[in-house]
């Protein structure tokens, strides 16, 4: 029979249809009544986002035209054409593999691409076919707030954490492609880790607790902030070297009992995950997380006592930074060594705030710096040429020694108060810094018009090259779903 696919475009967006999921099964879409003014053919509602699933069905003897509304028709030539999302024109008709985009927006001839391969083109400066939407998370409120809103089931806000089944389910209802930060990484941190205990109940409500690195942090029933740190076992040599250093030795266990995320499941490294990421089919992006050489001893001891450290005992401040960086190298070469093809090395620090680092930037160049540069050529010389690092904060007097020590993609770029932009950085440093992020979150708690105005504020940042947009950390609890979906939406449209 004829049918009509219809593409959910902004126009549309506030009545989709949720049932992306099905496109491979037409007999099991939604239909609706024709779009167009005398197009009488059933219509079939997909989301927008799953546009790229449509090179499977050209494979069938048939031929989509794209029309001019937005619409792919079946027709009855023997070929045709289909408009791909960025612009280009798909050569279909009865061929046994995907179609091929013989021009896409940069007027290069190539294939369809993959997300994987869409960013790794972008921030490689390469050709690609369409800017994919990506997405940083989404914080645990405003997954409650949208399941009382019925946005989503109760079931589908089940284990909603970094890449799983359930946060793609919500990746894929809003129109985003992928999650940037789909990441693995062998256990850089202490193990095994401390006892998360109550030491004391305080008369305002308050709890002590003994966190899982040793702070002592307050609690409060119902409180949402970061909480703070009061206490921390390790505060001299004598317990880092009793309580410490033991937790920090390698051990191949740190990268076996890792879980892998698979189509079964979560798979131990170990015990099949590595079998599963040899056969290198994943059509996203895979970062490979090699810890943090900062962030990680500032969770331990608490950032005002390691900062008193440089003068109360520098050997021991140089040798607990030496302990973690090692541990850290023997992790990700354990990784490398596995044979795994990685597509882009990844740290974490988060050792900035709104006015600048929370260590001095001297310090860190001549004590941390080199730990950087040996892992980061290291992992060079198993073809990882990309190195991303998530620090929130404003992060502008490290940039510079991040990149001179092998790290070149700056994450997730909060635009906060200070306004970050990948734009002073290029200017001053050139094409060596890519940068994925610097999307300001907090207008997706406005209206369409505020969201507007930010695609308008990164059309000239994307121009530069080097770039892919995407909110500056997880989507907050006053986002509005509808917000969301038009930002997908309209990042399509404008960026193809």
């Amino acid at each position: 029979m004829r049918f009509i696919l219809e593409i959910a475009t902004p126009a549309w967006s506030v009545a989709r249809n949720d049932v992306a999921r099905q496109v491979l099964t037409i007999p099991e879409l939604l239909p609706r009544e024709g779009c167009g003014e005398g197009d009488t053919a059933p219509h079939y509602r997909i989301s927008y986002s799953e546009v790229a699933r449509i090179p499977v069905l050209s494979r069938k003897p048939s031929v989509y035209i794209a029309s001019g509304c937005g619409m792919l028709k079946q027709a009855e030539q023997p070929a045709g054409s289909l408009m791909e999302p960025g612009g280009g024109v798909l050569q279909t008709g009865r061929q046994s593999g995907p179609p091929t985009l013989l021009c896409s927006r940069q007027g290069v001839r190539n294939r369809v691409m993959t997300n994987r391969e869409r960013i790794l083109a972008i921030l490689n400066y390469e050709s690609y076919d369409r800017m994919p939407v990506v997405h940083f998370g989404f914080l645990p409120k405003l997954i409650e707030r949208w399941v009382s809103e019925r946005h989503l089931t109760k079931e589908e806000a089940v284990d909603v954490w970094d890449c799983s089944a359930a946060e793609d389910v919500i990746t894929e209802r809003l129109g985003f492609d992928c999650a940037y930060h789909n990441r693995f990484g062998p256990n850089a941190r202490i193990s095994p880790t401390f006892e998360h205990k109550v030491v004391e109940d305080l008369p305002d409500g308050f709890r002590k607790v003994q966190n899982a690195y040793g702070a002592i942090i307050l609690q409060k029933d119902g409180a949402g902030s970061i909480p703070a740190e009061v206490d921390h076992v390790l505060k001299s040599r004598k317990e880092w070297e009793q309580e410490f250093l033991p937790r920090l030795q390698y051990s191949d266990d740190r990268l076996n009992n890792e879980l892998v995320k698979c189509s079964t499941g979560m798979v131990p490294f170990g015990a099949g995950g590595r079998e599963y990421l040899l056969r290198d089919e994943r059509d996203i992006q895979l970062l490979l997380h090699c810890g943090s050489l900062y962030g990680a001893l500032r969770d331990y001891m608490g950032i005002e006592n390691l900062c008193y450290l440089l003068a109360d005992d520098e050997p021991l401040l140089d040798e607990m930074i030496e302990v973690n960086a090692d541990l850290c190298y023997r992790c990700a070469l354990a990784a490398l060594e596995s044979g795994v093809k990685w597509d882009i090395g990844h740290f974490w620090e988060d050792i900035a705030f709104k006015n600048g680092p929370l260590v001095n930037p001297s310090l860190f160049r001549r004590k941390v710096g080199p730990h950087y540069k040996r892992i980061t050529d290291l992992m060079r010389k198993y073809g990882i040429d990309l190195v991303s690092l998530d620090c929130d904060g404003c992060i502008d007097a490290l940039v510079p020694i991040w990149l001179d020590n092998g790290v070149n993609v700056m994450f997730p770029m909060e635009v906060g108060t200070w306004g970050a932009s990948i734009k002073p950085w290029r200017e001053k440093y050139g094409r060596e810094v890519r940068g994925v992020g610097g999307m300001a979150k907090r207008i997706f708690g406005y209206d369409y018009a505020a969201v507007d105005a930010e695609i308008e504020r990164l059309k000239p940042l994307v121009e530069l090259g080097g770039y892919i947009p995407c909110p500056d950390h997880r989507i907050s609890d006053d986002a509005k779903w509808e917000n969301v979906q038009y930002y997908c939406d309209r990042m399509r449209q404008v960026f193809g």
